[in-house]
């Protein structure tokens, strides 16, 4: 379900783990972890958490710079390392 959503996030749009959690019945945890195992043909960086903090900054700072690169490449602010979220 995790994954079938993603996949439909457009380009130059984020989506957060709550968003989707919601969304679908599930805890922004339990997004989480099926993010960890995304197949790499999703757009898994257009998955942000709360506030557009970039959470694979925790588990590699490589990771979560090529996640904002493919964000900003996509044409979404970033300012302080963080997606400028929409209000």
């Amino acid at each position: 379900m995790v994954y079938t959503y993603v996949a439909q996030i457009p380009p130059a749009s984020v989506c957060t783990y709550g968003e989707i959690a919601d969304y679908l019945g599930l805890t922004a945890r339990m997004v989480g972890s099926a993010m960890r195992d995304c197949p790499p043909e999703l757009p898994w960086h257009r998955v942000v958490a709360s506030g557009g903090r970039i959470a694979t900054a925790r588990r590699s700072p490589e990771l979560a710079q090529q996640q904002l690169q493919l964000l900003v490449d996509e044409g979404v602010a970033v300012r302080n390392l963080r997606v400028v979220m929409p209000e």
